[in-house]
């Protein structure tokens, strides 16, 4: 039995690698179609695209098909293009950060791509609470420094230098002493 599987999977390798070079080309041609129809998409030839041309593109009945017919389904096009406006650097969204998502929105996401993003969050929530902590001691440090008594200068303004601090005398008897 171990020698037939062994033979089904050896014929089957080249069906693996053509069906993954195949998957490759549709990926490219997918690529380009894409890029062509964001270039026509940017009206004002920015060779960037900006929320409005975006709305419009992906509001096109035409283009929405050809969108669905390659398993990219966007919903909320304004959510979608705010997505990608984080990860760009300009006012607007380049054409290659476009194509880029579109072919990844493509399909269901996976467990791991579910992973990927619970991993993220955690590790940016821990980044964000140590940047919380170090934000709310500095804080301290800033309220107990203006809260300092100031020297004041011959104008009566308060002087940058420091009073020393002045010892406290006890007031009223001491406890336990002479006892």
């Amino acid at each position: 039995t171990s020698m037939f599987i062994g033979k089904a999977l050896q014929h089957a390798q080249p069906d693996i690698d053509r069906a993954l070079m195949e998957q490759n080309q549709r990926d490219i041609k997918d690529a380009r179609e894409l890029m062509d129809w964001f270039r026509e998409a940017d009206v004002d030839g920015s060779r960037t695209i900006s929320m409005e041309e975006f709305k419009r593109f992906v509001h096109d009945d035409y283009i929405k098909a050809k969108l669905h017919l390659r398993g990219i389904h966007i919903n909320d096009a304004r959510v979608f293009y705010e997505m990608l406006h984080i990860v760009s650097e300009g006012d607007e969204v380049d054409f290659r950060t476009c194509v880029t998502a579109c072919l990844r929105m493509r399909g269901a996401a996976t467990s791991l791509d579910l992973h990927c993003l619970i991993f993220e969050t955690k590790r940016l929530s821990r980044r964000l609470e140590a940047l919380h902590h170090d934000l709310i001691g500095r804080m301290r440090e800033l309220m107990a420094e203006a809260r300092r008594p100031r020297r004041r200068g011959r104008d009566g303004r308060r002087s940058c230098f420091e009073v020393p601090p002045r010892p406290r005398r006890p007031c009223g008897p001491k406890v336990g002493a002479g006892e």
